[in-house]
């Protein structure tokens, strides 16, 4: 469904959507291994794509389908913190693509170390997603493009609507959920930021973990979860300590520099004007990671779409308790399934 003029921004209704049945959060670890990991497994095809096969990707084949999802995840994150999500979208009907991007999970690093995230231009990502959409998706996962869907995370929201901003026929139907078209700082504005972070670059410092970061730390500390579900995240943080590949921890001052440049030109109307897929914005009221007021700047730029607040929801949505995620998904379900009208 599309709209015209003004985008307004709604408050999440109870879904109707008929989903699956929720892992249970009381016995959330054993669902994950015996019922939602064994249940992926089996439609799992993993890779590697781009010009060196730099970058790590997993594949879900589903026939017959509703149509193809493919996720850019957010900062920090990797394939593996999708698995319950990518578990429901095959429940329900979706085949699904998935990458780690670059600086993240198991692709290749462009920083000195590791565990800090460094690009030397934010276009890398842009051009990456559309590599995964022409050699993996449509390539290797025979996606139908009129059945073509994106769900970009935060700052994979903030790569999704500069991708669908430069291709504006990419996708059918966009979902963007707590994108990065700014950061929450706090009280100090994002041009404070920005010239902290030129001046690091420009004394040769910006290499460096951003004041304020820290290295992994192995002790699980729930209070600082972006998601309010302290089951899945206890899941997660085991994984991240089992696998070195996830211990991404930060971000240097040249990744700082590049994602505010980013957020800032995707909300340019310039920018917004060009988009013509159906677009959802779905924006979490207890937000602290992802700016408001940036996001609904865009929100007020866009000719065509939907946004909705989650007012119970933290920046993760798809890690809240079972009680705001199903009608997240049922949200997510019905923007993609072309059978549902009225959402």
């Amino acid at each position: 469904m599309s709209y015209t003029g003004k985008v307004e921004i709604g408050i999440l209704k109870r879904g109707a959507y008929p989903l699956p049945n929720l892992l249970d959060e009381a016995d959330f670890d054993n669902q994950m291994k015996t019922v939602a990991e064994p249940c992926i497994s089996r439609y799992r095809e993993t890779g590697r794509f781009g010009e060196n096969s730099e970058l790590f990707y997993e594949i879900y084949r589903l026939e017959p389908n509703l149509g193809t999802v493919i996720i850019c995840h957010g900062y920090m994150e990797s394939c593996a913190k999708y698995h319950e999500f990518i578990y429901y979208l095959l429940k329900c009907g979706f085949q699904v693509g998935i990458y780690d991007q670059r600086g993240h999970g198991k692709s290749v690093r462009e920083g000195t170390d590791p565990d800090i995230v460094h690009i030397d231009s934010f276009d890398s990502y842009v051009d990456d997603l559309k590599r995964f959409v022409d050699d993996v998706a449509v390539g290797r996962l025979n996606a139908v493009k009129s059945k073509l869907y994106l769900f970009g995370h935060s700052f994979g929201g903030c790569v999704g609507a500069r991708y669908i901003e430069d291709n504006p026929s990419a996708f059918a139907k966009v979902i963007l959920n707590s994108p990065m078209f700014g950061i929450n700082f706090g009280s100090l504005p994002e041009p404070v930021i920005m010239f902290i972070s030129d001046c690091m670059i420009a004394f040769r410092q910006g290499g460096h973990r951003c004041i304020g970061q820290r290295a992994f730390d192995r002790r699980p500390n729930p209070a600082v979860s972006a998601g309010s579900s302290e089951a899945r995240y206890l899941y997660y943080h085991r994984l991240r300590t089992l696998n070195k590949e996830y211990q991404v921890s930060g971000s240097d001052y040249y990744w700082l520099r590049e994602i505010m440049k980013a957020g800032y030109r995707a909300r340019k109307s310039m920018e917004t004007e060009k988009i013509r897929s159906d677009i959802l914005v779905i924006m979490a009221g207890q937000d602290d990671v992802a700016d408001r007021d940036a996001q609904e700047t865009f929100v007020s730029r866009l000719k065509y779409g939907r946004a909705v607040l989650i007012p119970e929801s933290k920046h993760e949505t798809f890690n809240e308790k079972n009680s705001v995620l199903k009608d997240f998904l049922s949200l997510v379900m019905s923007w993609y399934n072309p059978e549902i009208e009225d959402i």
